[in-house]
C-alpha cells in the first residue's frame, strides 16, 4: 500500500503513518534484541 492509500483508507496522516513504522521498528529491534526501546 501507498501512503496515499493508507491515509484515504484509515484517515491517518503521513506523520501518523512514519510515527507509527518507527514505533514498529522498535520494538522489532528490541525483539530482537539488539536495543532498548527509546523513549519518545
Amino acid at each position: 500500500m501507498t501512503f496515499k492509500e493508507v491515509e484515504e483508507e484509515y484517515g491517518v496522516t503521513p506523520e501518523e503513518i512514519r510515527a507509527a513504522l518507527e514505533f514498529a521498528s522498535q520494538l522489532v529491534e528490541v525483539e530482537l534484541g539488539r536495543v532498548r526501546l527509546r523513549p519518545a
